[in-house]
């Protein structure tokens, strides 16, 4: 994040740094994908395990 966001920007007030937080951390657990995660988001990967435990539990 420091690196992708953080250090690109500069934040005018607290709340704006904080929106900005908020908006990356929703980026990289829905959109970007992991290839510690087989290519998938986190959420997405959360989900595929969800859904096997439920299948095999």
């Amino acid at each position: 994040m420091k690196r992708e966001e953080v250090y690109r920007t500069q934040y005018h007030s607290e709340h704006q740094f904080m929106g900005s937080v908020d908006t990356y951390i929703e980026f990289y657990n829905t959109k970007c994908p992991h290839s510690t995660l087989n290519h998938k988001t986190p959420d997405g990967f959360e989900l595929l395990h969800e859904q096997r435990r439920e299948r095999t539990g």
